[in-house]
Order: structure tokens, then C-alpha cells, then sequence
């Protein structure tokens, strides 16, 4: 293999010279090729059949050597000072692939080329030549003739990059304009560009297949002789912008990123001229996505279509914009981004993870929560996000969503959705959200309260169902407690619910959960009477009401009061005394004025004695009659029946019922002990009223 060494920010470049010697051969050389690339370059250096400008001018041929790892750049120019006619000499140049890569400036080859003289030594031939590696390339001025000439050449190269393009020779030097569009070209395209500046026939052969061939000026019939090629005449140019930014890239007379960007991505490339305006495009898209959030679309379809997999270093620019801009975009150019995740770097990962995560669960909450059973960056924008967004933008997302397990992964990083109302709006979410309360019992409360509030009916079965009486209690109670009298009726499905287990609400009652008068109303016009157990200690609704406060609205008052008179008139309670005491009275005289509402009234008619048919208008006599018999029968605190009402003239006629009742006289004696032995009882009216009733 050749001598590849390199000398500080020098390089090699061999070279060879071929001539007339008894036959077109080598004269001499630096270096030795391998057989088939000496062959090739044999072939190549001699006459193309064209005629260059001038004989002090000549013509290029540029070629690859895949064997042998470099590139041959050749000047050849006609001999007319040999005998034979047609003779020529090649000078040419070879350059390692590598170094190729680096030059800043193919331009700086040119000045390397040296025409021999017949009779001269041919000694400098064979040694080595040496030259700066990067000088940038001069400023180049096109002016508008070179201009249009070649937008047609770029054109042909890149829109047709299958087909080997043909011209004639333009009005100027071509070859400055050649070398510029060589140079723009990244490594792997520009190493295997071929070219000839005057040829009369196509010089391809084998696996060599030109890319651009000038026909000689003077020939007019050597086109034909290029029948599998495209002429320039032919292209029309392009106005695409990606032509703008080529030519000033090549004039240099601005600042350009291009040449650097298709250097750097080019080396991932396979498709040659095929991928050079995509790439253009590409580069122009990635600028204007910095401050255009649209050209980060545009630029991940540019690369899908004509680069799939293959740009490694343009990818990566590409991902960390769309990163920037994940909210913008499509949901192809989403995906795009979600699959190149592992490209970004930490730093853009920190401060876009939001970004990502937001969009990627506006577009799909199952697409999210794969994101936290990924890769690291994965979890990352997925926990990041879960905790950065709004539980309105939660909400929204879980409302479209059927997946069972989509919910469960978001509740288990946001557990405070459960406790905002409008989460529990979507009945496709209670599974998992039951779920999840069942296994994290202390957000029940807060739950429960956000699905009353919700005003969803459906919730408060399931919520009894599978949190259990005491659980949804513990937030249904104080629900009660603040309810207005108006919203009471957005109670009634928990009320209704809460039925299926009488010994939780019993419990409730009892503890003193409820502490309002206004609550223990509202369940006693969802309950019966004897509802509530009471198999031990004391009554829960007696016990409820000595801890109750607030006032009641008449109809309320009047219909509670009924009820626990109706309770103490069954067979369910252990403080029936004590019932009738706390209602009594009030019933008797809303039933004196005629005023106890109909159902309210309801609750106790079938627990009273049936009238007699001339006093079935009486209903206070029925009250006296069932308190009389009521306590007779069940030995009940005389005591307390002193204390059924603060009005002496009802007291004297609950009396006169008692007297006349079985068992009556001997329970007034009772009574009247009671009385004159308790010192905060004594009333002589009422021993009065007991004694003239017993003479």
C-alpha cells in the first residue's frame, strides 16, 4: 500500500506522468498502483478525443481509485511536438481519500499540474509532492451569464442523479465552476464524482461512470455518441430555494453553514447525488426551524423520505429541534421524535422533557405511558411531565382514553386527580380509579368529596360497592353538613345508596359524624323508623340528636320529630322514653292545630290506637293513648313521662288518659313518686293533677 504519511497540517500528494514512449505508457511516477487502477489510469490519461482550450490549458479528468484508496485528478494537454499525431500528456494527481475529505480547496490542486517539455528531465515526476491541507477556498465571483450556466449544471446533477450529464463548453472557463461544485460536496460523494472537461466520447467503462462530460466546441455530432446520457441544454434550472443557498455557498459571499453541514452529514450518505438537494433542503429546514417551529415538520419528512435511518449527525440537530418545538408538531414528525429520544443529549433532555411529555400525551396517553416503562430518557420526560401537568390537561387526556392500565400508571404519579370532580365525569375511568382507592385508602375522603361533587349518580353505588359505609362516610357526612337546603336533592343518590348497610349509618349516627339537625333530616326522609339497629347501649339516632346543632326549616323539624316519635312507638329502639321526650310535644301540638304535613303524619298513623269512630278526627287523642299505653306497657321512666311536655294542661289530659287506661293508676302512683322525689321535678300542679285523677 502506498506511503500515506503525513507531515504536520501537510499532506502527500503523489503523481505520475504519462506519455509517447514507442506507445501511450508511464514515463515515470511517485508511486506504484496496483494493476487494475494502473490500468484504469493508463486508459484515462490518454487522448479523450477532444481538444482542450489551448494547448497550454488542456483538460481535467478526475476519477476514483477504490483499490487503491485515492483519487486521480489529471491535466492532460495535447503534444504536438511528438511525431505521432494525437499525442498527449497526463499529469496526474493522487490523493488519499482522507485527504480529499480535508481540503478545504480543490482549487490548490490545480497549481500542482506542471506540462513537460519533450526533451526535459522528467525527475520531479517521481517524487512526492507536498502541500498545505486546508486553505479556504477563494472568494468566487459568477456573475450572471456564470450564474445561469450553472444552475443548469446543478440542476442536472442533482434533480437527475441517475443519469451521466453531457454539454458543451459555455462562453467562459467551466472548470472554476466545476471545481466549485466538486468542493461543496461532502467526502463520500465527492471522492467517487467523475468528471471530464473536453472529451469526444464517453469515457465510462466498467464501474467508472462519469458524472458530468464537456463535449468538445467544434464537434457538433459528438453528442449522439452519448446516447445514455441527459444534455445540460436540455435541464431546465430549478427555482427551488434550495438553489439559492448552493450558489451562494459557492461564491463564498456570505457566511454559510452549508459546506460544514453536508461535510458532517454527508459521511452518513450512501445515495450520492441523490441526497444533495434533500440535504440542501435539509440544512435550510434546520435553520428555520430555530425560530419556525413548521420547518421542523418539513425537515423530519425531508428525512424520512430521503434519508431514512442514515442521518446520524443530521438526526441528532434534527431531534434536539423538534424537541424544542414538540408541541407544533404532526403526529408523524411526533413519533419521529418519541423513536429518537436516545439522540438527545442531557442537557436538552432536562430543559425539553416537559415539552415532549405534554405533547406526547395530548396526541395519545397510551403513547405516554410507554414512555415510563422505557428507556432512561424515556422515563424521564414521562415522570417529569406526569408531575408538571395540569390536572385539567390529565383529565382531558384520561377522559379519551379506554385503557385501564393508562389510568392506573397516571394515578399512581397523580393521585390528586382523583380528588377534582371533573375526573370522575368519564364512567370509563371508575374501574381503575376504584381500583386504585381500594390499595391508597387515605385519598378516599378527598375522593369521595369530588364525586359528589361531581353530581355523577352513577358513583355513589359503585362508591359504596368498593370503598365500604365507612369509607364514603367519612366524606359524605361533612358533604350533608354544608349542603343548602336547595342542593339537598344532589344528595339523594348517596342517601339511596347508603340503605344497603343500615349498620354503617348507625355507626355514623352514633359517632356523631353528622352535625347538623339539617343531615339527621335528611336520612330520616330516606329511611323507616326502625331502619337504624339498635341491638346494644343507646339508641344512634338519640345519640345523634343530643350532638346535632342548627335549625331546621318547619317542615323538616315537624317531619324528623315525627319520625323519632314513630321509632320510639316501634319495637327498634332502647330509648324510646327518651324519643318520645325529645318529640312529643311539638307533634301533639302541630297535631292540635291541624298543621302536621301528610307524610310526616304517615309515619306514625299506623303505629297509633285505631280511633273510635266518633273521635277519628282526633288525632291528639290518639297520640295520648298510644304515649299511655306506651309507657304502661313497657314500664317506662315515669320520670321522663313527667316530662313529655312543659304544658300542664296537656300533661293533665295525658293523665286522664293514663287513668283510663289498664294498669294506669298504679303507673300514675309511679309518676307521682317520681315527681316529688326529684328535686328539679317537683310541680305541685302536676301532683295536683295526679291525685284528683287517682281519688
Amino acid at each position: 500500500m502506498a506511503d500515506r504519511l503525513k507531515v504536520g497540517n501537510q499532506m502527500i500528494i503523489h503523481q505520475a506522468l504519462h506519455g509517447y514512449t514507442e506507445g501511450h505508457r508511464q514515463i515515470t511516477g511517485s508511486i506504484q498502483l496496483p494493476a487494475g487502477d494502473a490500468k484504469t489510469v493508463l486508459v484515462l490519461s490518454d487522448s479523450s478525443g477532444g481538444s482542450g482550450r489551448s494547448e497550454d490549458t488542456g483538460y481535467l479528468t478526475g476519477y476514483p481509485l477504490r483499490e487503491f484508496g485515492y483519487f486521480a485528478l489529471a491535466r492532460t494537454w495535447s503534444a504536438p511536438e511528438m511525431s505521432r499525431p494525437g499525442c498527449v500528456w497526463t499529469h496526474t494527481l493522487f490523493v488519499d481519500f482522507a485527504d480529499l475529505a480535508n481540503l478545504g480547496s480543490l482549487e490548490a490542486l490545480l497549481a500542482l499540474f506542471r506540462r513537460p517539455a519533450a526533451k526535459a528531465s522528467f525527475s520531479e515526476y517521481a517524487e512526492p509532492l507536498v502541500i498545505e491541507r486546508g486553505p479556504e477556498p477563494k472568494v468566487l465571483e459568477i456573475g450572471q451569464e456564470e450564474s445561469a450556466w450553472c444552475r443548469q449544471l446543478l440542476t442536472a446533477l442533482y434533480e437527475y442523479p441517475k443519469d451521466k450529464i453531457i454539454a458543451t463548453p459555455p462562453p467562459f472557463d467551466p472548470e472554476p465552476l466545476l471545481l466549485a461544485v466538486w468542493s461543496q460536496q461532502w467526502p463520500r460523494l465527492r471522492r467517487s464524482f467523475c468528471f471530464c472537461t473536453s472529451t469526444a466520447m464517453d469515457r465510462s467503462g466498467g464501474q467508472l461512470q462519469f458524472d458530468f462530460q464537456l463535449l468538445p466546441s467544434r464537434d457538433r455530432g459528438a453528442a449522439s455518441r452519448f446516447p445514455q446520457s441527459r444534455n445540460l441544454a436540455e435541464c431546465e434550472p430549478t427555482t427551488a430555494p434550495w438553489m439559492d443557498d448552493v450558489i451562494s455557498d459557492m461564491s463564498r459571499t456570505r457566511n454559510s453553514s452549508l459546506r460544514s453541514f453536508l461535510h458532517r452529514v454527508g459521511s452518513e450518505i450512501q445515495t450520492g447525488r441523490a441526497a444533495f438537494s434533500a440535504l440542501v433542503k435539509f440544512h435550510r429546514l434546520l435553520i428555520d426551524a430555530d425560530s419556525q417551529p413548521e420547518a421542523v415538520d418539513d425537515a423530519i419528512s425531508v428525512a424520512l423520505n430521503y434519508f431514512s435511518n442514515a442521518l446520524i449527525v443530521g438526526q441528532f440537530m434534527l431531534v434536539k429541534r423538534a424537541a424544542k418545538h414538540a408541541g407544533y408538531l404532526s403526529k408523524d414528525s411526533h413519533d419521529f421524535l418519541l423513536q429518537h429520544l436516545f439522540e438527545l443529549d442531557s442537557e436538552t433532555l432536562q430543559s425539553e422533557a416537559e415539552k415532549i411529555g405534554v405533547a406526547t400525551w395530548i396526541i395519545s396517553p397510551l403513547r405516554f405511558c410507554k414512555l415510563l416503562e422505557g428507556s432512561e430518557n424515556e422515563v424521564t420526560i414521562g415522570t417529569k411531565t406526569l408531575l408538571a401537568l395540569s390536572s385539567e390537561q390529565l383529565i382531558e387526556g384520561l377522559h379519551k382514553q379506554t385503557d385501564v392500565n393508562v389510568v392506573a400508571q397516571v394515578l399512581n404519579y397523580r393521585p390528586d386527580l382523583t380528588a377534582v370532580p371533573s375526573f370522575w365525569k368519564a364512567e370509563t375511568l371508575d374501574e381503575p380509579a376504584f381500583v386504585f382507592l381500594s390499595n391508597n385508602r387515605n385519598k378516599c375522603v378527598q375522593a369521595i368529596a369530588a364525586m359528589i361533587e361531581s353530581g355523577e349518580r352513577r358513583l355513589a353505588r359503585k362508591a359504596f360497592a368498593s370503598l365500604g359505609s365507612h369509607a364514603v362516610w367519612g366524606a359524605f357526612a361533612p358533604a350533608m353538613d354544608r349542603t343548602l337546603e336547595s342542593e339537598q336533592c344532589e344528595l339523594q343518590p348517596w342517601l339511596d345508596a347508603s340503605v344497603a348497610d343500615s349498620g354503617g349509618v348507625a355507626k355514623v349516627l352514633a359517632e356523631g359524624q353528622l352535625h347538623t339537625k339539617k343531615s339527621l333530616a335528611m336520612i330520616a326522609r330516606s329511611t323507616q323508623p326502625d331502619w337504624i339497629p339498635n341491638d346494644y347501649g343507646d339508641d344512634p339516632w338519640m345519640l345523634a340528636m343530643r350532638a346535632a346543632k342548627g335549625n331546621l326549616s318547619y317542615s323538616d323539624e315537624v317531619y324528623l320529630l315525627s319520625y323519632l316519635l314513630s321509632r320510639a312507638l316501634g319495637g327498634r329502639s332502647r330509648n324510646r322514653a327518651d324519643l318520645a321526650e325529645l318529640a312529643f310535644e311539638r307533634v301533639y301540638f302541630e297535631a292540635a292545630r291541624a298543621s302536621i304535613q301528610s307524610d310526616a303524619w304517615g309515619l306514625l298513623d299506623t303505629r297509633l290506637p285505631q280511633p273510635k269512630f266518633w273521635a277519628s278526627w282526633d288525632r291528639c287523642d290518639r297520640l295520648r293513648s298510644a304515649m299511655s299505653k306506651m309507657f304502661i306497657e313497657m314500664n317506662l321512666a315515669p320520670l321522663v313521662f313527667s316530662n313529655l311536655t312543659r304544658d300542664n294542661s296537656v300533661f293533665t289530659e295525658l293523665v286522664r288518659t293514663v287513668r283510663f287506661t289498664k294498669g294506669g293508676r298504679q303507673y300514675l302512683k309511679l309518676v307521682r313518686n317520681a315527681i316529688r322525689d326529684n328535686s328539679e321535678s317537683k310541680n305541685a300542679a302536676r301532683i295536683s293533677a295526679i291525685d284528683i285523677e287517682l281519688d
